[in-house]
């Protein structure tokens, strides 16, 4: 009888492991559903940010005058950030030659970095800013080579107009 009970209370349990198991087994099982909705969620959320981010970069180039490989008529409003610092007036440094060209680079640098300047534009908009002497040596330089980087162009100025070495 002892053992009649024994084997009733293993029998009992298996049932309740088998049953624990089961449980265990539908809750991953709906975990598993649940993480895979939120995937698919998520996916979807990217592809949107995608398409917005290719329509914003398509309307920039449109409103920049970029050809664009789309007729989309699709157009974002631009952001309009509200910085009352931005609206300060900076002018851009002239450069004739007799003023330190160490000091002159480090406020034409701090000028473009204030104006998230790309770096393409940064040789034009210097070079119209040139006076005296530097004129033609800039064209001569252009002529000589196309300086096309503001790195390039900040090498060469300082060769010509930095100190000597010797100095």
């Amino acid at each position: 009888m002892a053992k009649n009970t024994r084997m009733k209370v293993l029998q009992a349990e298996v049932r309740t492991n088998a049953n624990d198991l089961r449980r265990l087994a539908t809750t991953v099982e709906k975990l598993q559903t649940t993480m895979e909705a939120k995937n698919q969620a998520h996916e979807l959320t990217m592809e949107e940010i995608k398409l917005s981010l290719q329509q914003l970069l398509q309307n920039s180039s449109l409103n920049h005058g970029s050809p664009s490989n789309s007729n989309s008529t699709v157009r974002v409003p631009p952001v309009m950030m509200v910085s009352p610092i931005k609206d300060i007036s900076l002018g851009f440094p002239h450069f004739d030659g007799s003023s330190p060209v160490l000091e002159w680079i480090f406020k034409a640098d701090k000028f473009f970095n204030y104006h998230n300047t790309p770096d393409a534009d940064r040789v034009d908009i210097a070079s119209m800013h040139f006076e005296k002497d530097v004129i033609p040596w800039f064209q001569m330089l252009q002529k000589i080579e196309a300086v096309t980087t503001w790195s390039a162009l900040t090498s060469a100025l300082e060769s010509q107009f930095g100190p000597s070495p010797f100095d």
